[in-house]
């Protein structure tokens, strides 16, 4: 197996950018959702919420980030100073640093609500819920809840050959796509070791009505695609949460690429 899709995605739940090599530290992958969009409660949001918002792309630069939205451009610096607020993402309360109003302003016009961009400066700040560690220290990003997603090319085949209208890697969200030749065979993954970094695979990834929105418009399908064709096979017995990918803990630093072998250990 190799690796052939490699994705990091700046700001949580905004449009993932394919890039050829990167980094991964404790956290998942270097610069990966250490942004974040919230509302006036300081709670995240995400394209479940605001479909739209998945078609902002979010340019990781020198001083800070870069969003992109229609014809529209904005650069903010990192928010290195001041007093920290508390964040939520789902039931965590996280430490994050505020990035002004005038990233505010600008989210708030273009999504038609109140919005405001935090930066997770400690990116060990958030600690995994217990009963997901591997050890005392595994930490996560503004991440969902793990520190990396992978999914696997015949997976991914698989399923589109059950849809009327194939679906991309990027309805799922994945940090790596992992060419393989039996689909699902991933669920049974323990460890894996991809260009020299091993990784425990801890559980398959359970979906939501977000892989629902289509990344290239920002709207929701209404025949809930491909939700609904997972639901019908891909719904585990005992939590009926529907189950696409797998979430992954990083085991030791380094840096990974596309076209690095995937082994399993």
């Amino acid at each position: 197996m190799r690796l052939v899709q490699l994705f990091v995605h700046p700001v949580k739940s905004m449009r993932g950018n394919a890039v050829a090599q990167w980094s991964v530290e404790a956290q998942g992958m270097t610069d990966d959702r250490r942004w974040m969009v919230v509302d006036e409660r300081k709670r995240f949001v995400t394209g479940r919420l605001v479909p739209a918002i998945s078609r902002c792309r979010a340019l990781v630069t020198t001083d800070g980030l870069r969003l992109e939205y229609e014809d529209q451009v904005f650069d903010t610096d990192t928010p290195e100073t001041g007093d920290p607020v508390d964040v939520v993402v789902w039931s965590d309360t996280v430490q994050a640093f505020d990035a002004g109003d005038g990233v505010a302003d600008w989210l708030s016009t273009q999504f038609d609500r109140s919005l405001r961009l935090v930066w997770q400066g400690n990116p060990r700040s958030r600690p995994l819920a217990e009963s997901r560690r591997v050890t005392p220290d595994d930490v996560v990003s503004f991440a969902d809840g793990y520190p990396l997603l992978a999914m696997t090319t015949a997976s991914l085949a698989e399923l589109n050959g059950r849809l009327e209208a194939p679906v991309t890697a990027r309805n799922f969200r994945p940090n790596l796509v992992i060419d393989t030749e039996t689909p699902f065979e991933e669920d049974s993954w323990h460890t894996i070791d991809v260009g020299g970094v091993p990784f425990r695979a801890i559980s398959p990834c359970s979906r939501c009505i977000f892989t629902t929105v289509d990344p290239t418009t920002g709207q929701k399908r209404e025949d809930r695609e491909p939700l609904a064709t997972l639901s019908g096979y891909r719904r585990d017995a005992d939590t009926g949460k529907i189950l696409f990918g797998v979430n992954l803990i990083p085991l030791e630093t380094g840096r990974i690429g596309v076209g690095d072998a995937v082994r399993l250990k």
